[in-house]
């Protein structure tokens, strides 16, 4: 049975082996430089400890088992930034990621966000075409200077990085 939950601080230490291994796939893309500036498979305790200031977690469980964990924080009162979404690999495939993001908006809608956003590589593919696939689109410089869009962003989107948005549909 799946059911989400805020994570106990005893918990972090699976969410650090669960990003970590989910973040393999990304040496595939990356160069080694690019990996430690994005700091790919480079989660630990202290960064989640220092994280929790400023932002929120989630995690799905199926029974006992975490298989899922997500970070975000409210970027003003509609917009959420979804720092980071994984789904553990011995998961993925199975309709968890769709499952966990539907739970993740239905809940920061109910708390009167109006829209989601984040960032992706334009190189993960699997990713971008995840995201597709659940009703978030590629924002680009028009959407992003424009309501509802316009706060989603503090500065000029990063190079190789798409945005990506899904309003409500309240």
């Amino acid at each position: 049975m799946l059911h989400f939950r805020i994570p106990n601080i005893s918990e972090y230490a699976q969410i650090v082996d669960l990003v970590n291994n989910a973040d393999q796939v990304y040496f595939d893309i990356y160069s080694v430089e690019e990996a430690k500036d994005f700091c790919i498979a480079d989660e630990s305790i202290e960064s989640l400890i220092q994280w929790s200031q400023t932002r929120k977690y989630i995690c799905m469980y199926l029974d006992t088992t975490m298989i899922g964990y997500a970070s975000y924080r409210f970027k003003n009162s509609t917009t959420v930034w979804l720092s980071m979404f994984y789904i553990d690999t011995t998961y993925q495939g199975n309709w968890y990621g769709t499952q966990f993001l539907t739970y993740l908006e239905s809940e920061l809608w109910n708390k009167w966000a109006q829209v989601i956003a984040f960032e992706t590589d334009t190189r993960a593919t699997w990713a971008c075409e995840f995201y597709k696939k659940n009703n978030y689109i590629i924002l680009d410089q028009y959407q992003l200077k424009k309501a509802p869009f316009c706060s989603v962003l503090d500065s000029a989107p990063v190079p190789g990085r798409y945005i990506f948005g899904k309003q409500t549909n309240i």
